[in-house]
């Protein structure tokens, strides 16, 4: 049903640039739904298309960056999550995302200012916490990234995923009984990895 949804969309999208090659929401919108049916391609023309009529737009860039981070051009990803964070520095998902493919690109201190930059914008929000976490974790600074993940808990008692990393970094910092703790609680409120890891680490 909802694959009919997006082909439905599409054809109408299809219609829409037909009658105007120029209809840069219907050239982004369109992109946004070749994305979704794994299109990456179409999606990516599309959003050159969009961004060739409406260069200030940062959601377009954004989009892109994902499409690009999607088909693995992670360099280009982060190109286009640097132009939208000039275009709106405020842009919360995008210095997310700029962390993440920062990481994958070996840069660490990029990484960890993007972190740190969310978190200012966003102090309440777990998933920040444990980015930022996850990326002591990456660089073995396992005290940091369990401080990180403590913060993330304290907002949040029952983060699944809070806790299952929670759980790897103390596995790490030869801390076993916490770590199978939080392994534990993390598998109790459905996390399959943290019932992986429970198994492999804790002899569960």
């Amino acid at each position: 049903m909802r694959l009919q949804r997006w082909n439905d969309a599409l054809v109408a999208l299809d219609r829409a640039i037909a009658l105007d090659r120029n209809f840069d929401l219907a050239l982004y919108n369109r992109g946004l739904v070749h994305a979704q049916l794994g299109n990456m391609a179409q999606a990516r023309a599309d959003m050159d298309a969009a961004l060739e009529l409406s260069h200030d737009q940062p959601h377009i860039f954004f989009q892109r960056a994902l499409v690009r981070k999607r088909d693995g051009d992670l360099a280009g990803a982060r190109d286009d999550y640097d132009r939208a964070l000039e275009l709106a520095p405020d842009y919360l998902e995008a210095q997310y995302n700029r962390a993440f493919v920062r990481k994958h690109l070996g840069d660490h201190a990029g990484a960890l200012e993007d972190a740190e930059n969310a978190l200012r914008m966003a102090p309440e929000d777990p998933d920040a916490w444990i980015m930022k976490g996850n990326l002591h974790l990456l660089y073995g600074e396992f005290n940091d990234a369990i401080a990180c993940f403590d913060r993330a808990i304290s907002l949040h008692h029952d983060h699944a995923n809070a806790l299952y990393n929670r759980g790897l970094a103390y596995h790490m910092n030869y801390q076993p009984l916490q770590g199978c703790e939080d392994l534990r609680r993390s598998a109790d409120l459905g996390s399959a990895q943290a019932l992986d890891a429970l198994k492999y680490f804790c002899a569960f």
